[in-house]
């Protein structure tokens, strides 16, 4: 709290340094609406001034807007248009991610198992981020059974999300996800009740796996590929290379294979009103026969 209470006092001064006025001068011009609109102004000159990421200087209007709120004086609520561009205006990474880049993205795992074992479980289980996560951190020790015994799909159980029990989300993992976690395993060494998370944090580290964990493997390796530029320019800017994107290549594939599309949205876990289409969830048993025609078009 005093590291953020401080970063906002620096900022307060560099605007207060451009105005030419004390914080208290900025108040007194502040009490009219007539005033807030020229503080306004004065903030986007400022703004304009700057160099830096545009999520930086989102951060810096929010500070200086904080502050006149505080003191009873806050300058217009409507967003002007040089704010909301601000917002909008993101630049789009120029490669997206294909079947072809992800083929490159597996081949170039050669040597990292790890990152290559999180692809494939991610893309075809049609996981979110969050989803991998829970897999990654509590499914460990069932994978790794089912894994000892030879399986080649395995179903994994996500909990419930909601009051209604139709909200929880059954998933598979097929034969290329399963022989990666098997290549992984032998290298890392099968989970155990001491240490029963699927991925090991970078560098060997013990603990449950996070998102900077696997943005950054995944970074790592589109850099490596040209996918994304080696230096980023920010966390605003959207590359089309990331967890999303993996996810949204696997339901893509399987829909353009020929799969039944309401089949693929309750594997990913979509959201849908299946009173309202005349009948409940698949059980976990035509599911998983569903998932054995939907798996050659996730197997690259």
């Amino acid at each position: 709290m005093k590291r953020a209470r401080d970063d906002g006092s620096r900022v307060l001064e560099r605007f207060c340094e451009f105005s030419g006025k004390s914080p208290a001068r900025l108040l007194a011009v502040a009490r009219t609406p007539r005033g807030r609109l020229e503080i306004l102004e004065l903030l986007e000159r400022w703004i304009e001034s700057l160099k830096g990421a545009r999520s930086t200087k989102l951060n810096y209007i929010s500070t200086v807007r904080g502050y006149f709120a505080f003191h009873g004086r806050p300058l217009p609520k409507s967003f002007p248009v040089w704010t909301r561009k601000l917002r909008s205006d993101r630049p789009v990474a120029y490669k997206f991610l294909d079947k072809d880049a992800f083929k490159r993205m597996l081949e170039a795992c050669r040597n990292d198992p790890r990152t290559k074992s999180m692809l494939l479980v991610q893309f075809q289980s049609f996981s979110t981020l969050r989803s991998l996560l829970v897999i990654g951190n509590t499914m460990g020790l069932k994978i790794a059974n089912e894994l000892r015994k030879g399986a080649s799909l395995v179903p994994l159980h996500f909990p419930y999300r909601g009051r209604s029990r139709y909200e929880a989300r059954v998933s598979f993992i097929g034969k290329d996800a399963c022989d990666s976690l098997r290549d992984w395993f032998s290298v890392r060494g099968w989970p155990d009740p001491d240490n029963p998370y699927i991925w090991v944090r970078h560098g060997g580290k013990r603990g449950q796996l996070t998102t900077r964990d696997v943005s950054n493997a995944y970074s790592r390796l589109a850099i490596g590929l040209g996918l994304r530029p080696r230096k980023g320019a920010g966390s605003w800017v959207r590359y089309g290379v990331g967890s999303t994107q993996v996810r949204n290549l696997a339901v893509a594939c399987a829909m353009l294979g020929g799969a039944d599309h309401m089949i693929v949205h309750a594997l990913a876990g979509h959201k849908m009103d299946w009173e309202a289409l005349h009948g409940w969830p698949p059980d976990e048993k035509s599911l998983e026969q569903s998932y054995r025609r939907i798996e050659p078009y996730l197997s690259v």
